[in-house]
């Protein structure tokens, strides 16, 4: 082997390895933002339950959840859940969540 091809060798080997930890770095980061985050999850039977998933743009779903499908039973915006002001990022239990709008 000349110079030129162990050179050649050398550079295609670097540039798979960038490529390799440009896409873990990729994975990594898109595993940490998550569009979707699940609050909280009240079991209704086997396999069966309510949700509360919050979406990034700060919606809170309230989905129901069975083997065979999940519904979409009501969307709160982060206003009507008391997610602005001095309260935003603090936990609220799904009974208070749900107990807010069955009056």
């Amino acid at each position: 082997m000349d110079t030129g091809s162990l050179r050649f060798i050398l550079v295609a080997l670097a540039l798979i390895g960038l490529l390799i930890a440009a896409l873990r770095l990729v994975k990594t980061r898109r595993g940490s933002l998550s569009a979707f985050t699940v609050l909280h999850y009240l079991p209704m039977g086997p396999r069966r339950g309510i949700a509360a998933v919050k979406v990034y743009n700060n919606e809170v779903l309230i989905l129901g959840v069975t083997p065979q499908s999940i519904q979409l039973l009501r969307t709160y915006s982060a206003e009507e859940i008391g997610e602005t002001g001095a309260d935003a990022g603090k936990p609220v239990s799904f009974g208070d969540l749900l107990g807010r709008f069955s009056a």
